[in-house]
């Protein structure tokens, strides 16, 4: 059933538990028992495993409170979150959201688990991978693959001042950038736009 999948992506490293079958999604059991915790293609895209994808779904609801789920089953090479959309089902599953904790922004994706993985991320890989800017980050840093609980992100976060450019990137732990960006964006929420900012408490 993902057999462009498996044969594009080439996940591996699977490990860990599969993510429970919430919303009866056609393939989840055979994709999740193949690929829980696996990482594809150095890191570009990740599968959570059980214990990732409860981790992550605390990190959504940390980051965007007005969210009141999340099933997150998937994470790209900037820590982005993907998820279920359980309010907005079709008759072929639920749409998905991508939860991007750079941008403070929930991205509503009308697609189902299965388009997904066989169409979506082929058709328009760049758009929502940014599979380029990954490719450019491993050529500049001769790195060879990320570790499952990192992702890489900005050493000066944007909403403080810090530049969307190469110089300004490294790899950090994911629980760790979402933390801490939750809390900056909690902190700055209330202050105009070009506000000085004179400091920031992080726990």
């Amino acid at each position: 059933m993902f057999l462009k999948f498996d044969a594009d992506f080439l996940p591996e490293r699977a490990h860990g538990t599969p993510r429970m079958n919430a919303h009866a999604i056609s393939g989840w059991d055979d994709f999740m028992a193949r690929n829980a915790g696996a990482t594809c293609l150095r890191g570009l895209y990740r599968i959570h495993n059980e214990r990732s994808g409860q981790r992550a779904d605390a990190l959504v609801r940390e980051a965007f409170p007005s969210v009141t789920f999340s099933t997150c089953f998937a994470f790209d090479w900037m820590g982005r979150q993907i998820a279920f959309n359980p309010l907005a089902v079709r008759a072929n599953g639920p749409d998905l959201y991508l939860f991007d904790h750079v941008e403070g922004e929930a991205y509503e994706m009308p697609f189902n688990f299965h388009n997904f993985h066989n169409e979506v991320l082929f058709r328009e890989r760049e758009i929502i991978l940014m599979i380029n800017d990954f490719a450019h980050w491993l050529q500049r840093r001769e790195s060879d693959s990320l570790g499952f609980t990192d992702c890489i992100t900005h050493t000066t976060p944007l909403i403080l001042g810090g530049r969307d450019e190469p110089d300004n990137l490294e790899v950090a732990d994911i629980d760790v950038t979402w933390s801490l960006l939750s809390q900056i964006r909690e902190q700055t929420a209330d202050l105009p736009n070009g506000a000085s900012i004179s400091g920031i408490t992080a726990s």
